[in-house]
């Protein structure tokens, strides 16, 4: 299979040409064995990638939503019985990397913890965002402005990010 454009699409395991995690793992040399740990690691996105650290070292790997396990090629998860590691993406992958992919490479970033609408917030700030989704007015209604501004992206960003961890504390509780 021909490797596809990295530029349309978010960056895997699989789509950086390795094939699978399996083969990024051997690869780098490394026989890990077919035991499965049971601390979850949380996927993120950074500058068009799919990654996820290691809990042990902080080693930062390749993730692939098609095989959500890691395996770090530096410390062998020791600690964690040298057995794969689960890894936590969002529910639906294919519609956070259609957000992200509207933006450029620097900017297409995701965390744990923000939604879908955070993303098309941040994509209408970006100037990247479809007028429908959501629209222009909703957007800057979502953070704080109640008709269009000369704007002020720094101030909409930090009031979008002071909301999200508002409601990342109360669904904490």
């Amino acid at each position: 299979m021909a490797r596809r454009d990295y530029i349309h699409e978010i960056q895997t395991v699989s789509r950086h040409g390795y094939g699978s995690l399996d083969g990024y793992v051997r690869a780098q040399g490394v026989r890990p064995p077919m035991t499965t740990g049971t601390e979850a690691r949380y996927a993120r996105v950074e500058h068009g990638r799919w990654l996820v650290d290691c809990p042990d070292c902080n080693n930062c790997l390749f993730a692939d939503p098609d095989d959500r396990r890691m395996f770090c090629t530096v410390c062998l998860n020791a600690l964690h019985g040298g057995g794969w590691l689960p890894v936590v993406f969002p529910d639906d992958v294919a519609a956070f990397e259609s957000e992200l992919l509207r933006r450029p490479i620097e900017n297409r970033n995701w965390l744990p913890g923000e939604t879908l609408d955070d993303l098309k917030v941040e994509n209408v700030a970006f100037g990247v965002a479809d007028v429908e989704t959501p629209s222009v007015e909703t957007a800057y209604a979502r953070v704080g402005f109640s008709q269009r501004p000369g704007f002020d992206l720094n101030a909409m960003l930090e009031r979008a990010a002071a909301e999200r961890a508002e409601a990342t504390k109360r669904r904490r509780g």
